[in-house]
């Protein structure tokens, strides 16, 4: 991991439209020594042609990012073995117990 080094750009992040469904999505960046006065400046920049229902500002120095060298712990399968298809949990086999029992007095009769 490895955190940003400019203090003074933010990133910003739009969600066009009222669709619940449509996604926050990266716009682009401002430069500003105020995160108020980047918010109202991503707000004339990237607002200004289509209505927005959300808008983020984040500070470039302040998030955490991936790199190449965190490729490896990513990746699902070789560590989260437990959350692949066809591995049955301690749930799931308990519920199959119950499964099996039949109830008392019988519905089969």
């Amino acid at each position: 991991m490895r955190r940003g080094n400019q203090t003074d750009v933010y990133d910003a992040f739009v969600k066009l439209g009222d669709d619940p469904a449509q996604p926050i999505s990266w716009v682009g960046s401002v430069r500003s020594g105020d995160p108020e006065l980047a918010w109202h400046a991503a707000k004339e920049i990237y607002t200004r042609r289509e209505d927005a229902t959300v808008l983020w500002v984040a500070q470039r120095s302040a998030m955490v990012t991936s790199g190449p060298e965190d490729l490896e712990s990513m990746r699902t399968p070789s560590r989260l073995t437990y959350r692949l298809p066809g591995k049955v949990g301690r749930r799931r086999r308990a519920r199959a117990k119950l499964a099996d029992v039949q109830p008392v007095g019988g519905a089969e009769a």
